[in-house]
């Protein structure tokens, strides 16, 4: 009798013991090779959590003082204009270090908006502003809002009204020659309490090492002045608080999936002795 080797019939016959060996091996793998998990518990540990809150520093630039002008007199008060941008002390600027090649750079704060690195080479520099850098103060982190501050000044005049200017050195001396002058801040009509904000002038507003607070009395009679002014840095205060809590800890760990492995595995012997007892059994009959 011939026998017709039909593809189908072939690929049907081998269908059951295919899938036994791959149930097989598979069962085999999961059960010798190790897996490699996650495991998360609880326990007590270490917890450490920033908070913000938004404050204003202040730096005392001329404490409170009075004084009185007879009419049509003037008062100035000469003040180094780095003064202006005065930080609290004892206090400590950091921010992050900058390194090209090997020389390392550290901002050095000059009392100006911004500092500029100067690396050891000094062919590399790099601007800083206040606002890229951390001012620790009182044990205490603080992040600056602006790169510049605010002075304040808080008044209150009886007599006649003042007029205040903020001039620098070479229009202070102008003013005193009476000749003409640029203010770099005016107020006029002071009278009763008032307060008065300004920005400090920048360096190349300036000609000079000082700047002026005058006070001008033009009227006809005498003034009796009460002031004080501040220089106030908008901060945020960056507390870290730490406390003692339940905290999520992962580590991992090795198990072996026998559980699974081991009945693949005979689930897979099974079939596949079946497989070859049919096939077995069919070649038998088609002898016949």
């Amino acid at each position: 009798m011939t026998r017709v080797n039909d593809p189908r019939t072939f690929l049907r016959h081998m269908a059951l013991p295919v899938f036994a060996l791959i149930l097989i091996f598979f069962g085999l793998a999961i059960s010798i090779y190790p897996l490699r998990v996650p495991v998360q518990y609880l326990t007590d540990g270490v917890k450490f959590v920033t908070t913000a809150f938004n404050e204003n520093l202040g730096v005392s630039l001329m404490e409170e003082t009075t004084s009185m002008l007879q009419p049509n007199t003037l008062m100035s008060i000469f003040i180094y204009k780095d003064a202006l941008r005065k930080m609290p002390t004892p206090s400590v600027l950091q921010g992050p270090t900058i390194t090209i090649g090997s020389p390392i750079g550290t901002a050095v704060w000059r009392g100006t908006p911004e500092s500029t690195i100067i690396f050891g080479s000094v062919t590399t520099t790099r601007t800083v502003y206040l606002t890229d850098l951390e001012l620790i103060y009182s044990g205490r982190t603080y992040r600056f809002v602006e790169n510049e501050p605010l002075i304040i000044g808080k008044m209150s005049v009886v007599g006649s009204p003042i007029e205040f200017m903020l001039v620098d050195e070479e229009n202070c001396a102008r003013i005193a020659q009476n000749k003409p002058y640029q203010a770099l801040y005016v107020r006029t009509s002071i009278v009763g309490s008032e307060t008065i904000s300004f920005r400090p002038p920048l360096g190349k507003e300036i000609t000079g090492s000082y700047v002026c607070f005058i006070f001008l009395n033009k009227g006809d009679k005498q003034s009796f002045i009460t002031y004080n002014f501040e220089i106030v840095w908008k901060v945020v205060r960056q507390d870290v608080l730490t406390t003692i809590g339940p905290v999520t800890t992962t580590s991992y760990t090795t198990i072996f999936l026998t559980d699974i492995g081991l009945p693949t595995l005979l689930i897979g012997l099974v079939i596949l002795i079946v497989a070859l007892l049919v096939k077995k059994f069919l070649g038998e009959k088609n002898l016949l």
